[in-house]
């Protein structure tokens, strides 16, 4: 059992590397798409006013996630609800610039059974296919 727990975890491991090298995309690129016929326009208006919200100089969008991956308990693999709940454990009056942040982030999310993590990857891959285009 041991085994296949460890191998578990190995492909897990990999494949969150893989997520982080296709996820290094520069905030300016995003804030240059203004198509707004694109299927995710609206998801990428979110995203920028999320960070903008987050209040800190970030370059590359991996580094906003890695932010509210710290923030939200180490991992993004959670749905709506259970974000919610960890945000209503934060203080307000020290952290509300995160709180709006990853509140304002959650409207991403189409249905509670969607994991933020999922769809947040699923944005970055609609991102650089555009930008290779």
């Amino acid at each position: 059992m041991k085994k296949y727990g460890s191998w578990n975890k190995s492909i897990l491991g990999e494949r969150r590397k893989k997520i982080k090298l296709q996820i290094m995309i520069s905030i300016s690129i995003i804030e240059e798409i203004e198509d707004e016929e694109l299927e995710f326009y609206q998801n990428l208006t979110i995203i920028l006013q999320a960070i903008d919200d987050w209040d800190e100089e970030l370059e590359y969008l991996e580094e906003y996630f890695e932010s509210v991956r710290s923030y939200t308990g180490g991992t993004l693999y959670k749905n709506k609800k259970q974000i919610e709940e960890i945000l209503c454990t934060k203080n307000p009056l020290e952290e509300s610039w995160k709180i709006e942040s990853v509140s304002v982030l959650l409207d991403i999310i189409d249905n509670e059974h969607q994991i933020l993590e999922e769809v947040l990857i699923k944005l970055a891959s609609d991102i650089e296919n555009h930008h290779s285009l």
